[in-house]
């Protein structure tokens, strides 16, 4: 792809996306190959998505995902959501009134296709009016190229509710048109009265950018910025894993911040408002894993052990750790961590230190054994152990991993 993004044909190019991964800017770097169609060369969106399945290990991990996910990975903001439905509207209309003005992205998403929203469409919230004195209206930028479809969203012609030539825009007066008129020059870009847009989505993302992309950002120059504190602490169990506010004993000794706010000079007796997000470290599968051992030994209660899952359900929780196993070397560690038939958190996780080891001592034997010739007594040894018609090279290897994981 060339810099404005247009296809050149026969030409392979690389192309590198940058998403927010734990409170840093991580690259990705794809090809531009993608499977597509006569006469459509925007390929930003594919190679987004394929960029963003890179990160995450596979386009499968991608299943799971929410709005909020994708919209931190993308902006590097800290995301509220906001459910619409279980909030009184009130609440709803003074969240609006207080992010619009502030550098913060707003995405509503949620409603059905009986309210005119394509299945998966995601909204911004692009600013907020009043007309005739008592009616709120909320600006709603759509995809690119694909508005909506209803009474409130503009068709091919730009008709809709609020639009140019419609009942509500006849009765509106020149102070009004002027208002909604700079605002109604694109198809993507349409009004809807707060009330249908509070009985229309059921969700709303609030993105607060942070002050560094806030100055790299020309169209939030003209919003107030927020302030920003980053802080990266760690759970240790048996020093500040105190658990949530339950467990009375303990829950002093997790992390705590002292926040501090100056009194800002002209905001006399008004609000401040703080957003706390608390953001968990993964890795690639890792979330997948938490989940399955969840479901198999529960959660733990106030630092007290974990309750136990059943060691036939071992292979199971490898696999969601992308790790795969022989039956030799399942049979080993199950014997080795495993007490009548039962696996205790800490358990797993030294069988997984134990396979990283075997691993690890198995590719050094592997590139030493090329240019060092077995001996005698270990391939006597290996021939005890080596399956019928087996290698007894793979055999030695075998029985280190095996010492490694009993040792």
């Amino acid at each position: 792809m060339t810099a404005e993004g247009t296809l050149l044909r026969g030409v392979m190019r690389m192309r590198r996306f940058r998403f927010w991964v734990f409170g840093e800017w991580r690259d990705v770097v794809v090809d531009d190959r993608l499977p597509g169609r006569a006469a459509r060369y925007d390929f930003t969106l594919p190679l987004l998505e394929k960029a963003f399945a890179k990160l995450h290990g596979s386009y499968a991990a991608l299943r799971g995902a929410s709005v909020a996910d994708a919209l931190q990975a993308l902006s590097g903001g800290v995301v509220q959501s906001f459910s619409l439905r279980a909030q009184p509207r009130a609440l709803t209309l003074r969240v609006l009134q207080t992010a619009v003005p502030r550098s913060t992205l707003l995405v509503a998403h949620g409603a059905g296709p009986s309210r005119g929203q394509a299945p998966g469409r995601a909204y911004v919230v692009a600013g907020l009016a009043r007309v005739r004195g008592t009616t709120l209206l909320v600006r709603l930028r759509g995809p690119a190229g694909a508005p909506g479809r209803g009474a409130w969203a503009p068709d091919a012609l730009g008709r809709g509710a609020w639009a140019p030539g419609s009942s509500e825009w006849s009765a509106l007066g020149p102070h009004d048109r002027e208002l909604l008129a700079p605002r109604t020059d694109s198809l993507d870009d349409f009004w809807m009265s707060f009330d249908e847009f509070a009985e229309t989505f059921s969700q709303l993302e609030l993105v607060h950018v942070g002050p560094d992309d806030w100055l790299l950002e020309p169209a939030l120059q003209a919003r107030r910025p927020w302030r920003a504190v980053l802080a990266r602490r760690r759970w240790r169990p048996g020093y500040n894993a105190g658990g949530p506010p339950r467990c009375a004993e303990t829950t002093g000794a997790n992390p705590q911040f002292l926040v501090q706010i100056p009194a800002s000079e002209g905001e006399g007796a008004r609000k401040c408002h703080v957003v706390v997000s608390v953001t968990q470290q993964y890795e690639p599968g890792q979330r997948r894993l938490l989940a399955a051992w969840s479901r198999a030994a529960g959660a733990g209660r106030c630092g007290r052990a974990r309750r136990r899952t059943s060691s036939y359900g071992l292979r199971a929780l490898l696999r969601e750790a992308g790790v795969t196993v022989s039956n030799k070397v399942l049979e080993a560690l199950v014997l080795r961590f495993a007490r009548d038939a039962r696996l205790t958190h800490e358990a797993y996780v030294m069988a997984l230190a134990r396979l990283h080891v075997a691993h690890e001592r198995f590719r050094s034997l592997d590139s030493r054994l090329k240019y060092n010739p077995v001996s005698l007594e270990e391939v006597g040894v290996a021939g005890r152990v080596s399956r019928p018609g087996g290698s007894p090279l793979t055999a030695v290897l075998l029985q280190m991993i095996l010492m490694t994981i009993y040792s």
